[in-house]
């Protein structure tokens, strides 16, 4: 896995427990994909560190974006630094028509999930804030075929 660098709270200063991640996947009925509950047991999330600058995902062949603001991983547990957790990140993502085959993983104002049924798992996939998907064979679209590969798009830019 590509080497990035986690905001985390003091008072949180941790990677999710084992515990955590079971009891998360008993709650949910789920099984998450071995790179995701890797990626949990060594981050919890948090957001990108980049020196004053905005993360983005870079894309390629995307018929209208280049790249894609990503703002926070979600964690399992909350924390101080004011981040949305994985269980509230997953009932707004339904909420919003996200299907059950897709967990949300991270977000800007889009969502990024993660494959979680056979034919998908551990996909890495954009949905766009304003519901397209219900209106184009665009969405969702396919960022990455694993985290690791979705990962290593991360790039960081000055604050315009």
């Amino acid at each position: 896995m590509p080497q990035l660098t986690f905001e985390r709270d003091a008072q949180c200063d941790r990677s999710a427990t084992e515990e955590e991640v079971c009891r998360f996947e008993a709650r949910h009925n789920i099984v998450l994909p071995n790179e995701y509950r890797t990626f949990l047991l060594a981050h919890n999330g948090g957001r990108v560190l980049t020196n004053c600058m905005e993360s983005y995902v870079l894309l390629s062949g995307h018929p209208h974006v280049q790249n894609l603001w990503i703002d926070q991983f979600f964690p399992l547990y909350e924390s101080a630094v004011e981040l949305q957790t994985l269980d509230a990140a997953l009932e707004e993502a339904l909420h919003d028509g996200i299907p059950k085959s897709h967990l949300p993983i991270a977000g800007g104002s889009d969502w990024f999930t993660i494959g979680i049924a056979p034919n998908i798992q551990g996909q890495v996939f954009f949905w766009d804030h304003e519901g397209q998907w219900e209106k184009s064979d665009i969405f969702p679209w396919r960022l990455a075929n694993s985290l690791t590969e979705f990962l290593e798009r991360i790039a960081s830019f000055p604050y315009e």
